[in-house]
């Protein structure tokens, strides 16, 4: 499979966001587990309701998507104060492309973010959107992440022999 990264950077905490604004972008839909968080932390952290508040202000909406149960992200959504989909199924895109209607999400209008090329990266190259590949947040990751993280960094050396991770944004 072919990947389509067209943004890549550290972390997303290091995005500069005026980036959005410049690039018309209305909605980040934001992986939550080692995107936004570490897998263990069960409230979001001071960098996530910053990034949050940050987001509030230039008028952008914040999303996550996240393949984890409901069990995981409701807590830790409704405490940031974001809408969410849970167990989305990243590899297909008929959750997602109903979340995105349900919630009037344009994708032309939204920057998908996450750390994995196999679940993030195939289903926003799956509904044709714009994706922001990021590093993992920590070096640990819950037991079903384990077997893709080892095939996401091998994809990611070869990727980036040939040039192929996608602009790199600086960071603040």
């Amino acid at each position: 499979m072919k990947f389509k990264i067209d943004y890549h950077i550290q972390s997303i905490y290091k995005l500069d966001l005026t980036f959005l604004k410049k690039s018309h972008i209305k909605n980040l839909v934001i992986d939550l587990d080692q995107t936004l968080d570490s897998p263990f932390s069960v409230l979001p952290s001071s960098d996530a309701f910053k990034l949050k508040d940050e987001l509030n202000k230039l008028d952008i909406k914040m999303y996550v998507i996240s393949n984890n149960r409901l069990k995981r992200v409701k807590p830790y959504c409704d405490k940031l104060k974001v809408t969410y989909l849970s167990r989305a199924k990243k590899t297909k895109k008929k959750r997602i492309l109903q979340f995105l209607a349900k919630n009037d999400i344009n994708i032309k209008e939204t920057l998908f973010v996450g750390d994995q090329l196999l679940t993030d990266g195939i289903y926003t190259k799956k509904i044709n959107g714009l994706f922001l590949l990021v590093e993992p947040l920590t070096d640990v990751d819950n037991i079903f992440t384990k077997i893709n993280r080892k095939i996401d960094i091998i994809i990611r050396r070869k990727l980036r022999k040939r040039n192929l991770l996608g602009i790199e944004l600086g960071g603040k």
